[in-house]
């Protein structure tokens, strides 16, 4: 994984990344020529998710290896600064890029102009880069990075919760769009049940869950997925592809690990951000849930899911493998 990702910090790989000093930030070289490459990579777009699944690698890697991290310190904190940079006296990155402390989310949509303004799709990936941000703090003992992380962490998953999320006790949408029990794309002035890349309900439902890691049981509590996903199951019975089924299979063990046990033993094959130690891992370690009279969300009693402690170095790589993986794929 460290050959894997050198290149990116030397700038010595196809498409490296480059400070743009227009704007001030980091984007892909492809990017800066075109707009609409790399999902609009040059136009700052969705770069809390890109860096995301860097700096997940970056944190795995530190808590095995912290001398290696620490030798290319500059140029990964330069990805943690041009998405997460708490300080306005930094001249060369804008402070929390995509955090909008006002709304209490993140938007993801960089400089695109759009009617409707600002938007965000996948708040899970954005949930993922600050997670990220998280651990890199902890794997390196920096108190600093560790609370800033903290702090946009526990911000995106409240609004994720109350925005994004449509339990029967929300009063934030009206019932005929409250039924469909998730947001597929918020915008300033309206919603959206669909994605942009196309509107089955496995898309817009899973893509505020992938990727699956230890604060995803936080972002999906099992009283949440009780309700959801009765609205994303029949999409199993569909035209559905391997890595989206699989992901379904995952919230689902939310609240029936047992059921779900059986349904990933006949998945062939899985999404470039999943992997098949993720998918076990991740149902065999949920917690049972009582589907008849529970309310409650069942989590460590101190929060280890925030924590290294859940983890094996050999599942910490597997799943920044197919994380780094699954990035690699978009840009190349």
């Amino acid at each position: 994984m460290k050959n894997a990702l050198l290149p990116w910090l030397q700038g010595t790989n196809p498409n490296s990344l480059k400070y743009d000093t227009v704007w001030g930030g980091v984007c892909s070289t492809e990017g800066l020529k075109d707009i609409t490459a790399d999902f609009g990579q040059g136009y700052y777009n969705d770069h809390h998710f890109h860096y995301g699944y860097h700096l997940y690698a970056y944190a795995v890697i530190a808590r095995e290896d912290p001398g290696w991290v620490f030798s290319h310190f500059n140029a990964i904190l330069d990805l943690v600064r041009d998405i997460a940079n708490p300080s306005p006296e930094d001249t060369y990155f804008t402070p929390f890029r995509h955090m909008d402390w006002f709304h209490g989310h993140s938007w993801g949509s960089g400089l695109f102009v759009f009617t409707d303004s600002n938007n965000q799709e996948s708040t899970s990936e954005a949930v993922n880069a600050w997670y990220s941000v998280y651990l890199l703090g902890v794997a390196l003992g920096d108190n600093n990075l560790k609370h800033v992380g903290q702090v946009l962490l526990a911000t995106e998953i409240r609004s994720t919760h109350k925005y994004y999320h449509i339990p029967s006790t929300s009063t934030v949408y009206d019932p005929i769009f409250a039924q469909n029990k998730i947001v597929g794309i918020l915008w300033e002035t309206k919603v959206d049940y669909a994605t942009w890349f196309g509107l089955n309900v496995e898309y817009i439902h899973c893509i505020q869950m992938l990727p699956f890691t230890p604060i995803t049981e936080v972002l999906l509590p099992a009283s949440y997925v009780k309700e959801e996903y009765p609205i994303l199951a029949p999409a199993l019975n569909g035209n559905i592809q391997e890595g989206w089924k699989g992901f379904v299979h995952m919230d689902h063990a939310i609240i029936n690990k047992d059921q779900a046990w059986v349904e990933v033993q006949r998945l062939r094959s899985y999404d470039e951000g999943n992997s098949a130690t993720n998918t076990y891992w991740w149902v065999a370690t949920r917690p049972r849930f009582n589907m008849d009279n529970s309310t409650k969300d069942t989590f460590p009693k101190d929060n280890q899911c925030f924590f290294f402690k859940w983890f094996s170095a050999v599942t910490l790589v597997t799943f920044a493998s197919t994380f780094f993986y699954h990035l690699c794929k978009r840009f190349y």
